[in-house]
């Protein structure tokens, strides 16, 4: 706050971008922050609700097809997106919202990036997914190319740790904010509608180690990536992605 107020003209950056409404569901909110000084009543505000706002920053984890992409030194805001998703991901309440707003959300994106040739929203869903699973495996990754891509991902978490005010977003963080992002894309993918699986630490181990062959190897890698619950919802998310084979 001291550096607000000495400095009361100090420029704020905006990316601002003029386009029709697409959010399914937009609330009233009072505009109240201690950044913000405001004199007798706050300003009411118009705003996409949680579960619309997750849904278009989902989008933005995809640096392959409609997100902050790779080999543009933007790096930090690659994570800044995931960070985002990680912590919305606790606040939603109404995934048929959720996957409404991500569906618009990516329609719009994929009309704005012709040059990126992105086949379709089943595309960028399996961005994202691919994407989180490179943060999985981290020190196991077998192409050039994937290698090129971690060390974006890893300068960008090293780059974007130190705007995090509480707690911390180190690679176990961004391990587990992934996991999430990789659960809410393969529940759009499948257009899952039963129970949105949270994480517990009273869940017991054994109840969500991956059986699926070629994606057991996360076990020993995220079994104690924050007590578990990485690897939980990478469980969720296989188990979706390959109902007959978790």
């Amino acid at each position: 706050m001291g550096n607000v107020i000495s400095n009361p003209e100090r420029e704020f950056l905006l990316d601002v971008l003029f386009a029709d409404n697409h959010y399914p569901t937009v609330i009233e909110k009072a505009l109240v922050t201690e950044w913000l000084l405001q004199t007798n009543e706050p300003v009411i505000v118009r705003t996409p609700d949680i579960n619309s706002i997750t849904g278009d920053k989902l989008t933005a984890f995809a640096p392959n097809t409609t997100g902050v992409p790779y080999k543009m030194d933007k790096e930090k805001e690659i994570m800044k997106q995931l960070f985002d998703v990680g912590c919305l991901f606790n606040l939603l309440t109404d995934m048929e919202v959720f996957k409404k707003s991500y569906t618009e959300s990516a329609i719009g994106e994929i009309a704005y990036r012709p040059e990126r040739n992105i086949e379709s929203v089943e595309h960028v869903l399996r961005d994202t997914i691919e994407t989180a699973l490179l943060i999985a495996r981290k020190d196991i990754l077998k192409t050039e190319d994937e290698k090129t891509k971690y060390v974006e991902i890893n300068t960008g978490i090293n780059q974007f740790r130190h705007f995090v005010f509480l707690g911390r977003f180190d690679i176990l963080e961004a391990q587990v904010a992934s996991a999430k992002a990789a659960y809410l894309a393969a529940i759009i993918l499948t257009d899952y509608k039963e129970e949105f699986m949270m994480f517990s630490k009273e869940i017991p181990l054994a109840d969500y180690l991956i059986k699926k062959a070629d994606s057991n190897y996360l076990n020993k890698r995220l079994k104690f990536v924050s007590q578990g619950e990485a690897l939980f919802y990478w469980f969720h998310t296989i188990k979706l992605l390959y109902p007959t084979n978790e």
